[in-house]
């Protein structure tokens, strides 16, 4: 499925190219619109065809029909400040992370739930993450560096940096749990390719950019057995002493270079778990409708010989949407009203063969 990888690398470059584009034609007052990408996956995000919520370096605004608008400046009057991460649970409640430039230190993290109109500064997570540095688990319990969204009820917060620790959130972010913490690692996030997660962080100092898989049964899952921790020096057990069930990448890559290639690496995984086979509609499947309007498609099992297949949905960042399984020559409906606008890719396994068909979302 080298498409994938294709697509992604064209996409991103239009879209910078293309914000740029839209900075001379709004009003002087706005500011040039330009992401220090670093290691943020989330810059855009679409509401509809023709509206979405562009993160630059220290504002959000709406761009509607080629024309931007501004809906918040986080700045503060401060330049040095930028938007670590942008990350939309639903259309209507929002996160922004904003920090400093350099490298630790405390950080904000701003929610909205309508959808830019007011704002707070959500500090839930300091009953999580206090309690940690207090511990000698965390050099700085404000000091966020990421957040991922898996589900609108299921976050991460990715905290600190020679002393790093993850945490969860199951109500979509009300209350914080540590998943588990050790040094060093500057964990970022987590990719999917198959039934495996993939845990990746960015070289530090004396560290190497590094990424390590786990089976999706260990997500979340406490240290009793030692997956998380070495016990004698807090290092994570695959990625001490350069082992090799760690992927590393090369040294004297830019932050985002690393980014790009643990993202790749998950690429190649995901087209090398089988033959991806072509569908037509009529021909094995069919879904319909696609594109979908109100996000919402069904999968039509025509041939009686496929037997029972197992159905996954994923958008356009990996994240496993959907999960399910029809029979033969019965109908399954796919419901992602409470998603997001965009790409998804509809992966249906039998067997003996995968499916991959790709949905259109607005």
């Amino acid at each position: 499925m080298q498409f994938s990888k294709r697509f992604h690398k064209t996409v991103l470059a239009f879209c910078t190219s293309l914000l740029f584009f839209y900075t001379t034609i709004t009003p002087s007052n706005a500011q040039q619109i330009y992401r220090e990408y670093e290691t943020n996956d989330s810059t855009e995000h679409y509401l509809s065809p023709d509206t979405s919520i562009v993160a630059s370096e220290n504002r959000l605004y709406y761009l509607i029909s080629g024309v931007l608008f501004p809906i918040q400046d986080f700045s503060n009057g401060d330049e040095t400040k930028f938007i670590r991460d942008f990350e939309p649970v639903t259309d209507d409640t929002w996160y922004v992370l904003v920090g400093r430039r350099n490298w630790g230190g405390p950080t904000s993290l701003f929610k909205t739930s309508d959808r830019g109109i007011s704002w707070q500064n959500d500090t839930s997570f300091y009953n999580a993450t206090r309690p940690a540095a207090q511990a000698g688990l965390l050099a700085e319990y404000q000091d966020v560096y990421q957040m991922q969204v898996i589900s609108p009820d299921t976050l991460l917060l990715f905290v600190s940096y020679y002393q790093a620790g993850i945490f969860y959130s199951f109500d979509g972010g009300q209350t914080w749990n540590l998943w588990f913490a050790n040094l060093p690692a500057n964990y970022r996030g987590l990719f999917t390719c198959g039934d495996d997660y993939y845990l990746w962080g960015l070289e530090g100092d004396g560290f190497r950019a590094s990424m390590f898989r786990f089976d999706v049964d260990l997500l979340f899952a406490d240290n009793a057995n030692g997956e998380w921790i070495h016990t004698s020096n807090m290092y994570h057990p695959a990625c001490f002493n350069s082992s090799p069930a760690c992927i590393f990448a090369p040294n004297s890559m830019t932050e985002f270079d690393q980014f790009l290639f643990f993202e790749n690496y998950i690429y190649e995984c995901r087209d090398s778990i089988s033959d991806i086979h072509s569908i037509q509609n009529g021909e094995h499947i069919n879904i319909y409708p696609n594109p979908s309007t109100d996000r919402i498609f069904h999968v039509d099992i025509l041939d009686r010989s496929l037997g029972p297949i197992h159905i996954r949905v994923f958008n356009s960042y990996g994240r496993l949407m959907f999960k399910g399984l029809s029979v033969s020559h019965e109908t399954a409906e796919i419901n992602l009203s409470d998603r997001d606008a965009g790409l998804y890719f509809v992966l249906l396994e039998n067997q003996e063969k995968i499916f991959l068909r790709r949905v259109v979302c607005y």
